[in-house]
């Protein structure tokens, strides 16, 4: 008896279907809706493969060394440590301004690894912060939109944070530091791949993208499979169910 099936539904075009599934690639809810996802913009990226070429490094007394390693995953990343130095490690490094749209949707993002928690950062007097500071047409700075980081962990992490730039921003200057925690000796901040990303006007989808239901019961009764969709000239949906035997397989068993 088979008692659970897997709905796989592949995406073409502009098509929208329901937002229930456990797996995805290309596309995003809206409305309770799912279409293929809007594409971005890459407007700003660091591996520092060329080392700190752009960005301004600030450091309290000198404590720490600051500058590119070769322990990224997948060559050089930004390193911040302290080899021998107690008391206060107070730091920051910071690009220099980064063109952006005021009210466009942003995405940024980066890669990091820690042997000190950074779950609570603080800086000092507006110094040693971590967030995107945007500026206006005068330089004037606006509101800032924080980032956070998390316990200490010695594999590499992602963060991800999506939200609209300021209306009035025409820059943003990305600044990771913090003054405490202070670095105890031999701590280490690594980070990699930092992006920033504008959501591109006119909006363009992506081609293809795929959803994956959540298994679905169907006991002793049948299933139908049902959608609704807009599909414009030239897009298709197509659908692939797995089933299993019965309540403990796997689709495909």
């Amino acid at each position: 008896m088979i008692r659970a099936i897997l709905v796989v539904m592949m995406l073409t075009g502009l098509a929208e279907a329901a937002d229930m599934y456990c797996a995805e690639k290309s596309v995003e809810p809206t409305e309770g809706r799912l279409q293929l996802a809007r594409r971005w913009e890459r407007i700003f990226f660091a591996d520092f493969e060329q080392g700190l070429k752009g960005w301004r490094t600030e450091n309290y007394q000198g404590k720490l060394e600051t500058g590119p390693a070769d322990d990224g995953q997948g060559g050089k990343c930004l390193q911040v440590m302290n080899r021998k130095a107690k008391g206060d490690t107070a730091f920051e490094v910071a690009s220099e301004p980064i063109p952006v749209r005021g009210g466009a949707r942003f995405q940024f993002g980066f890669r990091w690894r820690s042997t000190l928690s950074m779950t609570a950062l603080v800086g000092h007097k507006g110094r040693y912060m971590s967030q995107l500071q945007w500026l206006d047409a005068a330089g004037d700075s606006l509101e800032p939109t924080p980032f956070r980081f998390g316990p200490a962990c010695k594999q590499w992490q992602e963060v991800r944070l999506r939200l609209a730039v300021p209306d009035q921003a025409v820059n943003v200057v990305i600044r990771i530091g913090f003054d405490e925690p202070n670095f105890a000796i031999g701590d280490l901040l690594a980070m990699d791949d930092i992006r920033l990303e504008l959501l591109r006007e006119p909006p363009v989808f992506e081609r293809s993208g795929f959803m994956v239901s959540r298994p679905l019961r169907i006991e002793n009764e049948g299933r139908r499979i049902s959608w609704d969709a807009d599909t414009p000239p030239g897009t298709a949906i197509r659908f692939q169910v797995a089933s299993a035997p019965e309540e403990n397989g796997g689709p495909g068993n």
